[in-house]
């Protein structure tokens, strides 16, 4: 089994189909053979145009090199689990209200899941990958709280740990189903609501720099322009 940072490493080559035993090996491959490459191709490049100075900064152009292609593969990597886990939050809430109209027409939680990821793949498809997922674990692990804890620390997002809590409650106390997904549905709602309104506050600062760059410039251009060439037209006669 993985741990520590080979499982944090597995969770995010996932999305290549990369398999979980050969994720570590592969990554530190992809470190080194960018690190390999990059560090030649400078001092190729330093050999080839620098001239006969430039021949004692070889050394330094090479670890200059491999030093940016070593860190390459985790900053991509890093990219591409973060831009999924932020499609998984943006089709969370619309999982969660197809999950609700599913339970309530009777389904079980794994049938529901499975429903719903028919309906989610081309819209949603990093959500119906989660929720398929999940589906599986809940029909092969013995206890569905291990299969959503999974879940959350596939995914790592506070919204998706709130509805695994929620869910594990809701099963654990027998509570009904769809009246607890329903209050999640809405409370993420009202927290996307919210962040819109933090990204429309925030939208007079961040147009300021903008406007003073493009705009100011024009307008000092054309309200002063024809008094500065009425100066230079009196200064030249």
């Amino acid at each position: 089994m993985l741990r520590g940072a080979d499982l944090e490493l597995a969770r995010r080559l996932d999305l290549w189909h990369i398999p979980a035993a050969l994720a570590p090996q592969l990554f530190l491959l992809a470190r080194l053979s960018a690190s390999l490459v990059l560090g030649m191709a400078l001092v190729l490049l330093l050999y080839r145009y620098g001239g006969r100075r430039a021949m004692w900064n070889l050394g330094a152009a090479g670890s200059a090199g491999a030093a940016v292609g070593w860190s390459i593969p985790p900053f991509v990597v890093g990219r591409l689990a973060l831009n999924r886990r932020r499609a998984i939050a943006r089709g969370l809430a619309d999982a969660i209200e197809l999950l609700v109209i599913a339970v309530e027409a009777g389904l079980s939680l794994e049938a529901a899941m499975n429903r719903i990821v028919v309906e989610l793949r081309r819209s949603q498809p990093a959500m119906a990958e989660e929720l398929a997922l999940t589906g599986a674990d809940l029909k092969i692990l013995p206890n569905r709280d291990e299969a959503l804890r999974r879940l959350a620390d596939r995914v790592n997002l506070p919204s998706v740990n709130s509805v695994v809590t929620t869910l594990s409650q809701t099963l654990k106390y027998g509570t009904p189903l769809a009246q607890a997904l329903r209050v999640v549905a809405t409370e993420l709602r009202n927290d996307g609501l919210l962040k819109l309104e933090e990204q429309a506050n925030r939208m007079p600062v961040l147009l300021t720099i903008p406007m003073i760059l493009f705009i100011l410039p024009s307008l000092f251009l054309i309200i002063g322009g024809p008094a500065f060439l009425k100066v230079l037209d009196a200064f030249a006669r």
